[in-house]
């Protein structure tokens, strides 16, 4: 699954996003139909208003990822055509904020990332749940292997547990993803050193809460995702307000083979895939990937 980079996609009739650079608040769209972007932020947010339906874009390194608030939905009953990779996002888990271990700046702190990110304009519903998603694109074309990321860290690390979150606003669902870091390459933010556990957030999951109604946001089947008890190497971005991880791409590595965890495309490199895990090693210790 991935996070990063840069797509075209269309949206719904009269909008059409091109490349360009993300974005920090929603754009807007003026009296004569166009949409106006506002200031850059991190790689891979891109926010659009059309009507009284928030479309948000989250765009990434190998296959555009988007949310269609109110427009998409899943059809009920219907079944996917392949093996769903993120089952395990749609598994209810008790979310309760009293009994919350993040401390309260960083829970803050990622409640209005989120809520900006992904947010739903009123409190989330069983049904207003249902009525959003993420669809995975096609690949986006000459762009690095390891893509370039803002706090980079470059490591394989494990998949350990997860906790979906309810944000305090009840507008957005994400899932806190624990991982123990095996080998670390490359480090920026000094947070995924070899060891030591970290968080990494994923959009979307179900909760049930307190008051026992359960919510499943963004979680129709999607045939790429990271899965738990699985090894991966990981490209990830940090942020240090909320102190978590965003991922860029992954490869899985779970049965010694360096595997993509993302759309294949002939005009994207792909030099780690088919390596051993030795192999993988040796080359990312002995190239500078920073």
């Amino acid at each position: 699954m991935n996070w990063r980079g840069k797509a075209v996609m269309n949206l719904s009739p009269g909008i059409r996003l091109q490349p360009g650079i993300p974005l920090t608040q929603p754009a807007t769209r003026s009296s004569g139909g166009t949409v106006r972007m506002a200031q850059p932020a991190l790689p891979g947010e891109v926010i659009v208003k059309k009507g009284r339906h928030r479309l948000i874009i989250a765009v990434c390194t190998a296959g555009a990822l988007f949310l269609q608030s109110g427009l998409y939905a899943q059809i009920p009953g219907s079944q996917p055509s392949f093996h769903a990779g993120n089952l395990w996002m749609s598994n209810p888990v008790q979310w309760n904020p009293a009994k919350d271990l993040v401390p309260g700046s960083a829970r803050r702190a990622r409640d209005r990332y989120f809520d900006q990110l992904i947010g739903y304009r009123t409190p989330l519903t069983p049904e207003t749940a249902k009525g959003s998603g993420l669809s995975e694109g096609v690949p986006f074309p000459n762009q690095e292997e390891i893509p370039k990321l803002p706090d980079r860290s470059v490591l394989i690390a494990t998949f350990l547990s997860y906790q979906p979150v309810l944000s305090r606003s009840g507008r957005a669902i994400y899932t806190e993803v624990t991982f123990l870091a095996n080998n670390t390459f490359e480090d920026a933010s000094g947070h995924a050193t070899p060891g030591s556990t970290f968080v990494l957030i994923v959009p979307g999951g179900t909760v049930t809460t307190s008051s026992g109604v359960t919510l499943s946001f963004m979680t129709q089947p999607r045939l790429y995702s990271i899965n738990i008890g699985r090894t991966y190497l990981l490209a990830m971005s940090y942020r240090a307000t909320g102190e978590f991880f965003m991922v860029g791409q992954d490869w899985d590595v779970t049965d010694g083979v360096v595997r993509a965890n993302f759309p294949p495309s002939s005009k994207t490199p792909a030099t780690l895939i088919g390596l051993s895990l030795q192999q993988l090693t040796a080359k990312l210790d002995a190239q500078s990937i920073k």
